[in-house]
């Protein structure tokens, strides 16, 4: 199961939008906005996620709690019932209507509509990965965490028939998560800071096309 593939060699390209498109009135890491990158013909949008404190999932990136509440707090520290009665800001730091959307609802209003990159869920991999599991639509979704030994192996005894993309920084990472048996890697994320990481070196890359990965 690749769609991410299938997709990138129907199209010789795949686009991404970073928490959706987001501006004016549309909040990031909302349905607005990724309908909105839908509609700008981006292949895949991203969506971050947060656990409130009785255990409910949210899209949203912790830390940009100041730009779209208006205050420094902390999302997490919350109940699904405050995450849901906060007013939002819009970009010019106005109230509007628009509230932070469950998970589950996300998933639901973007079935079979458009690859689903999951970021920042390893956090909650306790329990994030049994919800999941009820999704229908799993073949849309790319799971990515960091290259970490208790993360590969949740994700591979949770049984979850899901893509996988881990985030690389070294060798000894690629490695590892290669090597690593029982989980749907499709592509990686190479971060590098400079050009002479080996990590980017055409050995390296070419090994990885000649794997089938995505880079």
């Amino acid at each position: 199961m690749n769609p991410l593939k299938e997709c990138y060699e129907k199209n010789g390209i795949l686009i991404a939008a970073h928490r959706g498109t987001n501006g004016g009135n549309i909040l990031q890491n909302t349905s607005k906005a990724y309908l909105n990158s839908i509609r700008h013909n981006a292949d895949m949008f991203e969506v971050d996620v947060i656990r409130s404190k009785d255990g409910e999932f949210f899209a949203f990136h912790d830390g940009q709690e100041p730009l779209v509440f208006g205050e420094k707090i902390d999302i997490r520290t919350l109940s699904s019932e405050e995450i849901q009665r906060k007013e939002c800001f819009n970009s010019l730091n106005e109230p509007i209507l628009q509230k932070i959307e469950k998970i589950s609802d996300v998933l639901k209003n973007f079935e079979g509509q458009s690859l689903i990159n999951i970021d920042r869920s390893w956090f909650y991999w306790d329990t994030f990965l049994d919800k999941l599991k009820t999704y229908p639509s799993l073949n849309q979704v790319l799971l990515k965490s960091p290259v970490k030994k208790e993360l590969l192996e949740m994700l591979r005894d949770s049984g979850l028939n899901v893509m996988y993309m881990p985030i690389i920084k070294t060798i000894e990472e690629l490695d590892f998560v290669l090597s690593f048996e029982g989980i749907n890697t499709v592509a990686v994320e190479l971060v590098f800071q400079d050009l002479e990481n080996p990590i980017i070196s055409k050995k390296i890359i070419d090994d990885l096309h000649e794997k089938g990965l995505l880079i």
